[in-house]
């Protein structure tokens, strides 16, 4: 049996987050706002391409909200609109091991969601995981350092650094997901 993700629940600490992404998606050309999802809208949120738009759920707590965001905004910055030889699969690991990372060097565990997400996505294949941790790891440093230097987030030091593909490895067999 798969194990599912569980969204993130809590109180709203990251607002200085939201902000900063939301601010460089918009200078990137996106539109970025909360959606009022249908009883059959069964998504935490969604980039399209052609409108350069990035919705996120608004019914969601703001953890889960930030870090659906993350999502999305990696989606973006991993040029997943041009990548079009990549399978769903290896993009969705992409994004949330991206936004798992991210999750975690601003101080917000997305373990109990993240983790069981990359696992269902990569069929709980680790080489799935490692044939995308080079993306993952440019991309997940670069952002890391736009959160930083560019937008004036201020990021937990002990997170910055050390991060890997090792780390979502140990995590989801911690988890039970691999």
């Amino acid at each position: 049996d798969a194990v599912m993700p569980e969204l993130l629940t809590g109180e709203n600490r990251w607002q200085h987050v939201w902000a900063a992404v939301v601010e460089r998606l918009e200078t990137d050309g996106y539109n970025v706002a909360l959606h009022t999802r249908t009883p059959v809208d069964d998504w935490n949120g969604m980039t399209t391409w052609s409108t350069r738009s990035v919705l996120v759920a608004g019914d969601l707590e703001p953890p889960q909200r930030l870090k659906t965001l993350l999502h999305e905004w990696a989606h973006v910055e991993l040029a997943h609109d041009t990548r079009t030889d990549v399978p769903r699969a290896i993009k969705e690991v992409e994004a949330e091991s991206v936004a798992y990372l991210l999750s975690q060097t601003v101080g917000l565990d997305s373990d109990a969601y993240s983790i069981p997400y990359i696992a269902n996505w990569s069929a709980g294949n680790i080489d799935t995981v490692q044939s995308a941790a080079e993306q993952i790891l440019t991309t997940t440093k670069r952002l890391v350092t736009t959160l930083e230097v560019e937008l004036g987030v201020e990021l937990r030091a002990s997170q910055r650094q050390g991060l890997g593909v090792g780390d979502l490895r140990r995590d989801a067999r911690k988890a039970g997901t691999l």
